[in-house]
């Protein structure tokens, strides 16, 4: 799971989007940077987040320490205190990461190469 992740698309109501980003695990932390396309509002929406994460078997846990989030015609939202939690649900293989999480979206990422 340690490692450094490309973020390849993203699954939201059976739709799939591609973005570009990065997701870097290691140690048990974890941090994020990922830009999503939202061609209704001319521009993207952007996400960088933080903080701790464990793997017990099939179920990714993220504790969220730091969240900026914003563009795309939605609302700026800065949190310098997070403490929302996500349990989610993956797929892991040699070169794949699928993060199922309980908003039921998706991401499908691909083992970053040197």
């Amino acid at each position: 799971m340690d490692g450094t992740w490309r973020l390849e698309s993203y699954v939201r109501d059976g739709q799939a989007t591609a973005i570009t980003g990065i997701l870097i695990m290691l140690a048990g932390q974890w941090s994020t940077l990922y830009f999503v396309p939202e061609p209704q509002a001319g521009g993207y929406w952007g996400s960088a987040e933080s903080g701790r994460y464990h793997v017990k078997e099939d179920l990714l846990t993220f504790h969220h320490e730091f969240t900026f989030q914003g563009g795309g015609g939605k609302p700026l939202l800065i949190d310098l205190a997070s403490t929302a939690v996500e349990a989610c649900r993956i797929v892991l293989t040699a070169g794949t990461l699928i993060i199922h999480f309980p908003s039921g979206s998706m991401i499908h990422c691909r083992r970053h190469s040197e």
